[in-house]
């Protein structure tokens, strides 16, 4: 058998050389180009927290700590009544799947799936549900620091909505942090128009009463007794100062001190504002309360209650979204004449009417 030898010519040499080299080209970009794939594909879907993929966005929470969330984020489990009634005013109540018990607003929350308490929730529960995110509060690692961790091992992203450790020198009011907090949920759950409506909606009214009450003068500002929880427990909070008034608490070293009797005698405010929970809002809940604070021996000789200026205030327009309707209300109290033609139950209809479909006022929720 034969065997015919093929002979190449200078030209013919020169081209398969190119040819070879232009397939190892090829190839290499190839292997390079698959692995750069897989490492991103790595960095864009992290493990657990939900089944569709997508860009990481990086956050740092209200506690401080850096949260890597990926996006869409199509389901949550809130474990906060605030981040609950947050993530419902902003569209997006149809992404919860599960709340914690004391999340009750808006009503139509109690149709989800229960997953324990704000604290201590069930993480069997949560973890076997995978949601893409849980939104928790300062409790969630102020109780039991092992939570969040616990749920985040499972490949699930945790979002503290609120510091575990407020500062007794923090100036930022309620309403600054809830703005700050929805602008980022409004972020986090790609709806920022609409979290931009409602911060708009809040800090209209902020600014109403900063602008007010700027130029008011020590002596304008009446001195306030504010009780918390319990008899003689009192708070730093800073929205008295904001609204226009003075903490007889000021100087204080501790966020929620307790004070002798005889303390808030000597310190005879002007004003007192007793806060006081009621679930139905009833009026009753308002004057029960009304009639202890100014029955106490140590406050009837007070300025506040001689001259009639108790006040009685639910959590509920103090906390969440709604702080905007408890802080202009406050305002009112100490500046009556400076916010006569501002109705805060009004500001509180329109809050619920545009960011809360088929909610309407109802109720009590100040007094007188």
């Amino acid at each position: 058998m034969k065997i015919t030898q093929a002979v190449l010519t200078g030209g013919e040499k020169k081209t398969k050389k190119t040819f070879i080299a232009l397939i190892a080209v090829i190839l290499v970009v190839i292997i390079v180009g698959s692995s750069y794939g897989v490492l991103y594909a790595l960095n864009q879907n992290p493990s657990g927290g939900g089944d569709e993929g997508g860009d990481v966005l990086t956050v740092v929470d209200p506690d401080g700590r850096t949260v890597k969330i990926t996006q869409p984020v199509n389901t949550v489990i809130t474990l906060d009544a605030v981040a609950t009634e947050i993530v419902c005013a902003l569209g997006c109540e149809d992404r919860i799947i599960g709340i914690d018990s004391s999340s009750n607003f808006p009503p139509s929350v109690s149709e989800k799936t229960v997953v324990g308490e704000s604290y201590s929730p069930s993480l069997e529960t949560v973890i076997s549900m995978n949601p893409d995110l849980v939104l928790g509060g300062a409790p969630l690692n102020y109780m039991n620091n092992q939570t969040s961790k616990t749920i985040e091992d499972a490949g699930i992203p945790v979002f503290i909505c609120e510091s575990a450790n407020p500062s007794v020198d923090s100036t930022e009011s309620m309403v600054d942090q809830m703005c700050s907090l929805v602008t980022q949920l409004g972020q986090i759950l790609d709806v920022e128009d609409k979290s931009t409506q409602l911060v708009d909606y809040m800090q209209q009214y902020e600014t109403l009463v900063n602008d007010r009450i700027a130029t008011l003068s020590t002596e304008d500002r009446p001195s306030v007794y504010y009780e918390w929880y319990t008899d003689w427990q009192t708070s730093l909070v800073p929205s008295i100062t904001q609204a226009g008034g003075v903490n007889i608490a000021e100087g204080s070293n501790e966020y929620a001190p307790v004070l002798s009797p005889e303390f808030v005698t000597e310190a005879n405010p002007d004003v007192i504002i007793r806060m006081v929970s009621s679930a139905d809002h009833s009026l009753d809940d308002f004057t029960d309360q009304y009639n202890q604070i100014t029955s106490r021996t140590a406050l009837k000789s007070t300025t506040a209650v001689k001259e009639g200026h108790v006040y009685i205030c639910d959590y509920g327009i103090t906390g969440g979204i709604e702080s905007v309707v408890g802080y202009v209300q406050w305002a009112k109290w100490l500046h009556p004449d400076l916010f006569e033609d501002v109705n805060p139950v009004e500001i509180h209809q329109g809050l619920l009417e545009q960011f809360f479909s088929g909610v309407t006022y109802e109720g009590v929720y100040t007094y007188p």
